[in-house]
């Protein structure tokens, strides 16, 4: 009787069969010990699968016990220990370096001093050049006028001496060519940073000048061009039915150095972002021109929801100007906005108001202005001499910005255009998209050299320059642009569409826009879940914390973030880093244990590290620590 019953149940169920088949061949093909525990144990399958794991960990605990001791306070004492030993390795191969300098001129100098019947012959031969280069060097540095140039020097046996006087040289390709003799050993490695910028028939004179050469750049960013110096500005009569015959094209697409080196030689991503402070003013180019590939920092600051930002007229520049330092990308409407002559006065006026609220704020930051047209460029720098003229308190600030430094470096105040702002870096960045209907109310599809082939480029050359703020002040909407063909266009519509959303906080369109321009899809995508970080984040809702898991836009990740609040609400967060499968991925220990953390640091983050057998031998006592560097505490 019972057969029957069990053989009716089965075939009351026969249409779901074929579902458990895979699950039966499985469990056919499983140890003996294996069936006959899923026959008599009665629990569900997840804690015979948990009882499997702990029994398995047990034993490989067994096997190296010094394992049952590791723990997250311990982890983080070896990270900050091996960050002081990689310090004072730094400092000592900087001072060998220093010292074999310095050591290679006073041994060259003392040889000078001997008597040749003290030295071999070849000796002898390299004391006789130092002897000439001594007298050489010593003669033109006792001049008072008719100096030889330094290419004369170098060529001469005064160029010994020089070199070990000054190993490093910081040159154009152009000064190179210019100053340098044409010698094939004058240093051991030649270096080009923005090998984008640099013509293919430039870079060749310096490569012939040293053995080994490295070669440094993007290939996302603007290779040589000369778009508004070579005529090719946009006129009103320009509309996107017009082709590329209308004025000179210019290929971004052209070989530089950089893309010839890219292709014949090996090469290395340099993939950690340092430039933003706040992970959303990278995610747009990271994913649209990077793959994802860049190892950005999850922001300290949390998104929050706010008002779009819209301006009745120029004037609220003065007003608005705040809302750059609340928000990482802000963007500012200004549909009173007309383009007539390659210009938008406008706009002008508006980002010049902003430029005159922020240095009156005695701000600290930097700060950058960048047109998209050279006629932009001129007509915003006009309206912020208007108001130096007529404001003496501005006029002086606005002097003084000019002419910034920090550190011996410039960082004063700049208005560019997207042709030549490239290398450029400020806190706050004001872009100016200048486009917009006419006075007639017409919207034309002409929006100069971004609709030219490469155009995408000039805009990641733009949209990557703010170290803190970026600010997009546009006349229109995302939605005003139709030429959607066009791949420059179909750019800037993304980015104001992204800007909007990272503005009012609306993290759901901030991900649809990553989504529209990421050709492989976002990282965060199929990023695993850390069952861990999830239990403990449960744990601390129920305790009444703010906690985001998985928090940051590229491979890098806070596992945990907690915010504070109430009495602490402007303490720093706290990101916690757990052990999961992506921290043993990373087979670096450095930036595993050393770089991250110290990273997180820097950009604002409190950091802990938290392993799976410190909550396995105590959650409790997990959360009390975790708990404890939220409130401040020593954990």
């Amino acid at each position: 009787e019972r057969a029957f019953n069990a053989l009716a149940e089965l075939e009351k169920g026969r249409e779901s069969l074929p579902a458990f088949a895979p699950a039966l061949r499985a469990l056919a093909d499983a140890p003996e010990t294996v069936r006959a525990a899923l026959r008599r144990i009665e629990a569900p399958v997840d804690q015979i699968e948990a009882a499997v794991i702990d029994r398995a960990v047990e034993r490989a605990l067994a096997v190296r016990p010094a394992a049952r001791e590791s723990s997250g306070p311990g982890l983080e004492a070896q990270g900050k220990t091996m960050g002081a030993a990689l310090d004072r390795l730094r400092q000592a191969n900087a001072e060998a370096l220093l010292d074999g300098a310095r050591r290679r001129f006073v041994e060259h100098v003392s040889l000078t001093t001997r008597l040749e019947l003290e030295l071999d012959q070849e000796r002898q031969a390299e004391r006789r050049r130092f002897v000439a280069a001594r007298q050489e060097l010593e003669r033109e540095l006792a001049k008072s006028q008719r100096f030889r140039s330094i290419r004369e020097l170098m060529a001469s046996n005064a160029g010994l001496l020089i070199r070990d006087l000054k190993p490093i040289w910081l040159m154009s390709p152009l000064s190179v060519a210019d100053i340098l003799p044409l010698e094939p050993d004058l240093f051991d490695v030649a270096i080009f940073d923005e090998a984008s910028q640099v013509p293919l028939e430039e870079a060749a004179p310096t490569l012939f000048r040293a053995p080994q050469a490295i070669v440094v750049g993007d290939e996302k960013q603007l290779p040589p061009t000369n778009f508004f110096g070579g005529g090719a500005e946009e006129s009103d009569g320009f509309d996107e039915s017009a082709g590329d015959d209308d004025g000179p094209v210019l290929d971004l697409d052209a070989d530089s150095f950089l893309g010839q080196a890219a292709r014949t030689l090996p090469s290395t991503l340099l993939g950690w972002h340092y430039r933003s402070r706040s992970e959303e003013l990278i995610a747009f180019s990271n994913a649209l021109f990077y793959g994802g590939r860049l190892i950005s920092i999850p922001s300290a600051r949390e998104l929050q929801g706010r008002e779009p930002i819209v301006a009745a007229g120029a004037e609220e520049g003065e007003r608005l100007w705040p809302e750059i330092l609340n928000r990482p990308v802000s963007w500012h409407r200004t549909p009173f906005g007309v383009y007539e002559r390659q210009r938008n006065l406008g706009e002008a006026a508006y980002v010049a108001e902003m430029v005159r609220g922020l240095l009156k704020s005695k701000t600290d930051k930097t700060i950058g202005v960048v047109a998209f047209s050279e006629a932009q460029q001129t007509e915003i720098e006009r309206a912020l001499d208007r108001l130096a003229k007529a404001d003496a308190s501005f006029r002086n600030l606005y002097e003084a910005a000019l002419e910034r430094e920090e550190d011996g470096q410039f960082v004063g105040l700049f208005v560019k255009n997207l042709e030549n702002v490239q290398g450029d870096e400020r806190d706050i960045i004001i872009v100016s998209v200048c486009y917009a209907p006419d006075t007639a109310g017409r919207m034309r599809m002409n929006f100069g050299p971004i609709n030219r082939a490469g155009g995408e480029k000039r805009l990641n050359v733009i949209f990557s320059r703010a170290k803190d703020h970026l600010a997009l002040v546009s006349t229109i909407s995302a939605e005003a642009i139709t030429n959607d063909y066009n791949t420059g266009a179909l750019c800037l519509k993304t980015y104001i569409r992204y800007a909007e959303a990272v503005s009012c906080g609306d993290r759901a369109g901030m991900e649809r826009a990553l989504a529209q321009v990421a050709p492989q899809g976002l990282a965060t995508a199929d990023r695993p879940v850390n069952p861990l970080a999830e239990r403990i984040a449960q744990a601390l809702r129920e305790r009444g914390w703010t906690v985001e898991t998985a928090l940051g836009q590229s491979a890098f990740v806070c596992d945990l973030a907690i915010r504070p609040s109430g009495a602490e609400a402007d303490a720093p967060p706290l990101a916690v880093l757990i052990d999961g499968s992506s921290h043993y991925a990373a087979k670096d220990l450095l930036e595993r244990h050393v770089v991250k953390p110290q990273v997180l640091a820097g950009f604002g983050w409190r950091v802990m590290t938290v392993l799976a057998m410190d909550w396995r031998r105590d959650p409790n006592r997990v959360i009390a620590r975790i708990e404890a560097a939220c409130s401040g505490a020593t954990p």
